[in-house]
């Protein structure tokens, strides 16, 4: 079984563009199987140092901004069978 892996960083404009991911999940046609994964967690400590956030803060937005795109990919890659969105 072939598996592609792709991870998507929260707030990179390329992956908020649907034509973007659709060109990578057509990419992938020829693996059984294809990972996508919302990085929101380690998201975090950019906001932490890039945005001065508290912890608590930070964590709080990278898990919404996170969600909301997860329902996003989850939406546009419905028409494909081995696609996986994860976070």
């Amino acid at each position: 079984m072939k598996k592609a892996f792709m991870g998507i960083s929260i707030r990179n404009p390329f992956y908020s563009n649907k034509e973007n991911i659709l060109k990578a999940v057509s990419l992938a046609k020829d693996f059984d199987e294809f990972l996508i994964f919302v990085v929101d967690y380690p998201y975090r400590l950019s906001l932490q140092a890039f945005d001065n956030l508290s912890e608590s803060e930070a964590e709080k937005v990278a898990l919404k901004e996170g969600a909301e795109l997860t329902k996003f990919l989850i939406r546009i890659t419905k028409p494909f069978n081995n696609v996986k969105i994860s976070s």
